[in-house]
């Protein structure tokens, strides 16, 4: 159970291509988010990203991941005051990327495609605002 004031853990995998950022939508959610997800016990970052990513986007992260940053904001669809916060990484990956089970679409956006969209996460807007200062992203 989620309580007032906490704070969810996440780590996700920043994949850019063509200057667009790769997001997922999970099945029964309205707005697309980062790939990746919550540690398992005892599980480092590293391990839960590898594994997260296989089962969203059905491909092999390489384990020499880079860190990226670290994001916190108002959890999307928390009640007020539970936030998140997000531990990005690069990295290199093997295979085709494909929506695994719980994943109902993938789709890469600019900055202005994500900011179009009726409902936004407002930690990814974070992330986006953060690469596209460094001209990482359109």
């Amino acid at each position: 159970m989620i309580k007032k004031n906490q704070i969810i853990e996440t780590v996700a995998y920043i994949f850019i291509n063509d200057k667009k950022l790769l997001l997922v939508r999970a099945k029964n959610k309205k707005a697309y988010y980062m790939p990746g997800g919550k540690r398992d016990l005892k599980e480092d970052d590293i391990r839960a990203l590898v594994r997260e990513i296989r089962e969203e986007l059905q491909i092999e992260l390489s384990p020499s991941l880079q860190f990226y940053g670290v994001f916190e904001a108002q959890a999307y669809g928390k009640e007020k005051g539970v936030r998140v916060k997000i531990i990005c990484y690069f990295g290199k990956h093997l295979g085709r990327i494909k929506a695994g089970s719980e994943i109902e679409q993938i789709r890469f956006f600019s900055q202005s495609e994500y900011f179009k969209q009726k409902e936004t996460a407002p930690a990814v807007r974070l992330i986006f605002n953060d690469l596209k200062e460094k001209d990482l992203i359109e």
